[in-house]
């Protein structure tokens, strides 16, 4: 099995940054792994103090068998720093798996994604492979097919990343030119299309929505686990573009996957079990909100 280069990105949250690298380092496949991380540049004076408790996490103890760290002397944030990093170890190594100081990892994610890299590495419908998977209520150690694209720990090759396209508004006016939006909106059970025009107005600091839509327009598809490898521990209300929620909490898979589709197909099962999941959180969302209106007197 090749191990793909580990691209780690943090910030200014030495405690998050920590429980993520434990997770990464209970991998067996980590002491042969490079581990690259990148540590983005105050945005305050406040954060000064914070990026330094964050090197010394880094540097505390061998997490991976080699770790390299880059300094950013400015702010450059998320979007810029995963578009940039993955591009260059994507030309650089043909494959790439990233990481991000909230995602807390299964001890078997590096042997799904590096597993999963090597076996669909020339499959060209497939765009990329997420450690990741919603909360939709399957429990299985099986991975299947899925449209979308991967996030909060996820891997991709060259061969696929070269089609990103970062220009907002042209993925939009593609999107509307083929009839696109059911699919980009996930059978619209989630609103992604207002998720890219934020994106194209500059409220949002993103490079996801604009992979997602990259993938819908290629028909391509992620490979999935049924249960997630990977926790987002950032909805804590520390993050930079997360906020305070419960709605994408999982239980983590603590066995490794042992099965990987043959045929490149998308999963009926696993989309409806998604779908019928965004619907259900979105009326949740919506009850809540109307809840706090109504006790605001809005």
């Amino acid at each position: 099995m090749k191990l793909a280069p580990l691209a780690f990105f943090a910030f200014n949250r030495p405690n998050h940054t920590r429980r993520a690298l434990e997770s990464i380092s209970s991998n067996d496949e980590a002491k042969d792994s490079e581990l690259f991380v990148f540590i983005d540049g105050p945005k305050t004076s406040e954060d000064k103090k914070l990026i330094e408790e964050v090197k010394e996490v880094v540097t505390e103890r061998p997490w991976c068998k080699r770790i390299e760290i880059f300094e950013n002397q400015e702010n450059l944030g998320c979007a810029r720093q995963v578009v940039n990093v993955t591009t260059r170890f994507c030309k650089e190594f043909g494959r790439v798996i990233i990481l991000e100081d909230d995602n807390f990892l299964s001890p078997y994610f590096l042997r799904f994604l590096n597993t999963a890299l090597d076996k669909y590495e020339n499959e060209e419908r497939i765009m990329d492979v997420s450690g990741y998977m919603y909360p939709v209520g399957l429990r299985s150690n099986s991975s299947s097919f899925m449209r979308g694209s991967g996030n909060w720990g996820w891997g991709t090759w060259q061969r696929a990343w070269q089609h990103f396209e970062s220009d907002g508004e042209k993925l939009l006016q593609m999107i509307r030119r083929r009839n696109l939006e059911y699919e980009l909106n996930f059978h619209n059970s989630i609103n992604q299309l207002r998720l890219l025009k934020r994106q194209i107005k500059g409220e949002v600091d993103t490079w996801d929505i604009q992979w997602y839509a990259t993938s819908i327009l290629r028909n391509g598809l992620t490979l999935y686990p049924v249960q997630s490898l990977t926790q987002n521990i950032g909805f804590d209300g520390t993050g930079t573009n997360t906020y305070r929620s419960m709605k994408y909490d999982i239980e983590l898979l603590l066995d490794p996957i042992e099965s990987y589709p043959d045929v490149i197909e998308e999963s009926k099962e696993l989309l409806d079990a998604t779908i019928k999941y965004f619907r259900k959180a979105n009326r949740l969302h919506i009850k809540l909100y109307e809840r706090i209106k109504s006790k605001l007197g809005i």
